[in-house]
């Protein structure tokens, strides 16, 4: 049904109360009654518009509930968590106390000293009974005036004197010249290692002979090319050690023993690509700072024997000098 004021149907069946205007629900009121006189025209009745409806008030806003502190029930415990004890402070050991040194009494001190004064004067007395004795014994022993005279000696010899065995030689300073024939120098670690044609012939003097001649490598300083005898030799500084090392070890060297027996080189028996060459022979210094060898082409074995007594190599403490 709806509101007889406002005309606002209502939303249930059994709803008694307008929810807009809050008018009671109810059966409509009856037409009023017809007053025209008969065979007058009707005059309609006003209307009057209905009262508007009034506000309808906001929800109320939501607010959180008030947080509860404390026990949620009057008659609940309040739990107070216990205070943990401190820590026990650090018990502290009493320094041991140190004993006194015990003292001897007294007493045995003075005991002491009594004996020691006894045995004091008692070696005295025997000192001085000694030297009595000793000089009662020289006084008889000793010769007279005329037994001195005959027992003098009759040698001539004068004492001799050792003032020149006390005076040590002062030692003269050692002097030495440099491989390159500079000046003079007091050590030979003042003087350059040799390089160089004119090294070369210093390293190995026997490169210096007539009919050798020299020219430069790839990886050679400087070479000199000598055939005593019909072998040749080939003389030869490199640029590092490294290269000459990898150009022998290339050539499957195999370890003979050096020229001489000498501790300062190496020898090794190389392959060669001459078929004329049946034994090459490479020869070096040990110490790994040398840069200069030697090649030996011989036909044989026999003929590598024979010749290498000509070649002649400076030793390795002399390579930078000699003395002058």
């Amino acid at each position: 049904m709806n509101c007889a004021l406002c005309g606002t149907a209502a939303v249930h069946d059994d709803q008694r109360f307008c929810a807009r205007c809050g008018g009671e629900l109810g059966t409509p009121p009856p037409p009023p009654a017809d007053v025209t006189m008969p065979g007058s025209m009707p005059v309609p009745m006003p209307v009057t518009p209905p009262p508007p409806a009034a506000p309808i008030p906001p929800p109320p806003a939501y607010f959180p509930p008030p947080r509860v502190n404390g026990p949620l029930f009057a008659d609940a415990e309040v739990t107070v968590r216990p205070t943990p004890p401190p820590a026990p402070l650090p018990v502290v050991v009493p320094p041991v106390p140190r004993q006194p040194k015990r003292r001897m009494p007294v007493l045995v001190l003075v005991v002491a000293a009594l004996l020691a004064a006894a045995v004091g004067a008692g070696g005295v007395v025997l000192v001085l009974s000694g030297q009595d004795d000793d000089r009662s014994t020289a006084a008889t022993d000793s010769p007279t005036r005329d037994q001195r005279t005959t027992s003098a000696p009759t040698s001539d010899a004068a004492p001799t004197s050792d003032v020149g065995q006390t005076k040590s030689a002062t030692p003269k300073p050692r002097d030495f010249r440099c491989w390159d024939g500079g000046k003079r120098v007091a050590a030979l670690a003042a003087c350059g290692l040799p390089t160089g044609q004119d090294g070369l012939t210093w390293v190995f003097p026997s490169a210096a002979a007539s009919g050798c001649y020299g020219n430069t490598g790839v990886q050679r300083d400087a070479e000199i090319e000598c055939s005593p005898s019909g072998v040749r030799f080939h003389y030869s500084e490199w640029r590092s050690r490294g290269a000459l090392e990898t150009y022998y070890g290339g050539n499957g060297p195999v370890s003979i023993d050096p020229p001489s027996g000498r501790a300062d080189l190496r020898a090794f028996q190389v392959e060669s690509r001459d078929p004329d060459v049946g034994y090459k022979v490479a020869v070096y210094f040990a110490d790994p700072s040398a840069l200069w060898s030697v090649t030996i082409y011989a036909a044989d074995r026999d003929q590598y024997l024979a010749i290498i007594r000509e070649l002649d190599v400076r030793p390795f403490r002399d390579l930078r000098g000699k003395r002058a």
